[in-house]
């Protein structure tokens, strides 16, 4: 058993503090890279469940998720972009994008523009 699968049963713990804890460990272990990459994809599985499930700790899954640096996470970081209402939750996934800074400017909503004082091409603002 490696340390991810110790922490999973975590996740469903009635104690929120429980839970962000477990969730910001499993993106410690993710960004260290201490575990292999098929755990990895079953890291993200369970976080991405986890969001779907756990309103509370949606902004804990996206600063987890955000450590992992792969396309599938930056995948659903933009998913939660293009696709909440929440403008908070927007930003945070931003913030994480922020590293690849293409995928970030491409994916900032018009309205949110302003927050990053980033000019946009022509381009990227008909997109």
């Amino acid at each position: 058993m490696n340390n991810l699968t110790n922490i999973y049963p975590l996740l469903n713990d009635v104690d929120i503090n429980v839970r962000n804890s477990a969730i910001e460990a499993i993106g410690n272990i993710v960004l260290n890279g201490s575990t292999d990459v098929f755990l990895v994809g079953e890291a993200l599985e369970k976080l991405i469940h986890s969001y779907n499930k756990d309103a509370d700790s949606q902004v804990n899954i996206i600063d987890a998720i955000g450590k992992f640096g792969s396309s599938e996470a930056e995948d659903f970081l933009i998913d939660i972009i293009h696709n909440t209402d929440d403008e908070f939750l927007k930003i945070d996934c931003l913030n994480h994008l922020v590293i690849d800074r293409e995928a970030c400017i491409n994916n900032i909503p018009k309205n949110l523009t302003a927050y990053y004082n980033i000019q946009l091409s022509e381009e990227n603002k008909d997109s």
